[in-house]
């Protein structure tokens, strides 16, 4: 019966106007022609969007971690077409869930078209809501023409091109020429109804995708799932450190990821793995049960200690060391919750009291325990010029030159002679008067 039915679809097929996709859309186009007039009009799509104030946002392969591309926004295209600018994003801050937030970074650069990447630039082009049909058959054709010269890539691409056109799928009238092209792609023994959607979760931007197989890319793909899946399991075991109540904190060893990310990260677990043997398997759920209730159990004693914190008192005044040192072991139980961080480093630089000119303070050890949170912050916001200039100060109280270092970044984003620019040069002009004076007193 299912032979029966295949063969039917295929007869129906072969009795539309349009012998095969391509031919349904561009009559009497080569495949490759009609990818490469569609990669010609892309700057065109670019700059219609930058005219509505829609910048292209896009991700380049990052040289220093492969499995972390960065991410660009494109905000100018040149005159030729040809190429164009785009700022580097950085993070500032993260949403609800624990995944990070960006904006444009201070660093502008110029790229060929040519050199984005087929993989990333799936995830800019709409394929997904776009009204013309055409437009996203031209670009699993010019996907389909990037693998025929991609040597070690072909699976790639391949593979791009599938999840483009099983989105376009979804209607029934396209579907059976969409794969047959696909089975002749792939050089697939099927006919067009003999495939099937498989739901895969793309880890590195946080999406699903359906894929058109066939039978043998299934069980493979079913293989490969039950392994991400023990993988990722394990992965979520680790980050999350000791989680033993029996244990004060801090505790060993620290969680490596941000409590609320870890939780969001069991539920895409549960979502992506939820009907694969392992998921199945003994302890695996109750595993990642016991380490959400944890989770809870944690951030529930976080705001605990944050308002013993706000209530810490010395002789009726509030004691800034005690709160101080009450959130650092708040933070030591969710020690990648950057927000955080920043409380207990904001919190120790109150402690310090560093005078208004930057040279001294009231407590050096404020400026001291302060400095290894605000380098932590800065890893991942290396543009946030507050932070660079409290990290300044802090270095400059204790009369550290490394401070300087900050308050020039700061200038090199801002400037000299606006916001925070401006602050960091009057900070950078009363270490030298203080230095100069230090020289004139021969001390």
């Amino acid at each position: 019966m299912k032979t029966l039915t295949a063969l039917l679809l295929l007869l129906a097929c072969s009795c539309l106007s349009a012998e095969t996709l391509l031919e349904k859309f561009f009559p009497g186009k080569e495949e490759k022609k009609v990818g490469d007039n569609w990669f010609g009009a892309l700057p065109e799509y670019v700059v219609g969007q930058i005219k509505l104030n829609k910048f292209p946002s896009v991700y380049i392969a990052n040289p220093a971690d492969a499995k972390n591309p960065i991410k660009i926004e494109i905000f100018d295209v040149d005159k030729t077409g040809t190429k164009f600018r785009y700022y580097v994003m950085v993070r500032d801050g993260t949403d609800t869930t624990g995944r990070a937030v960006f904006k444009r970074g201070s660093k502008s650069d110029w790229m060929e078209f040519t050199k984005l990447e087929p993989r990333f630039l799936a995830n800019m082009y709409p394929v997904k809501g776009n009204p013309k049909d055409e437009d996203v058959v031209a670009f699993a054709a010019w996907l389909y023409s990037k693998k025929a010269t991609a040597n070690a890539e072909l699976k790639l691409y391949s593979d791009i091109a599938n999840q483009v056109l099983s989105i376009l799928a979804a209607k029934a009238d396209l579907k059976p020429l969409i794969e047959a092209w696909i089975i002749e792609k792939e050089g697939w023994k099927a006919a067009p109804g003999e495939l099937e959607l498989y739901n895969a979760w793309d880890t590195t931007f946080q999406l699903e995708r359906d894929m058109l197989v066939n039978k043998d890319l299934k069980d493979k793909l079913v293989g490969e799932r039950e392994k991400a899946a023990k993988s990722e399991h394990a992965d979520i075991l680790k980050v999350r450190g000791s989680y033993d109540k029996r244990q004060r904190p801090p505790r060993k060893p620290l969680p490596t990821q941000q409590l609320v990310l870890i939780d969001w990260r069991i539920k895409e677990f549960r979502r992506t793995f939820g009907g694969s043997t392992f998921f199945k398997g003994k302890d695996v759920d109750s595993k990642l049960t016991e380490i959400q209730d944890s989770i809870q159990d944690d951030l529930d004693a976080i705001k605990d200690f944050k308002k013993q914190a706000n209530e810490a008192k010395k002789d009726g005044k509030p004691d800034l060391q005690k709160r101080a040192e009450i959130l650092e072991l708040a933070s030591s139980l969710d020690p990648e919750d950057l927000s955080l961080c920043a409380e207990v480093a904001n919190a120790w630089l109150g402690y310090a009291n560093i005078a208004a000119h930057g040279n001294s303070c009231d407590h050096n050890e404020g400026c001291r325990r302060a400095i290894p949170f605000f380098e932590k912050i800065l890893k991942q916001y290396p543009e946030n010029t507050s932070y660079l200039i409290s990290l300044g100060k802090c270095y400059q109280a204790q009369e550290n030159g490394e401070a300087k270092k900050y308050y020039k970044r700061v200038i090199e984003i801002c400037g000299k002679d606006k916001g925070d620019g401006k602050i960091a040069g009057a900070l950078m002009d009363n270490m030298d008067q203080k230095d100069a004076a230090r020289k004139g007193s021969g001390k």
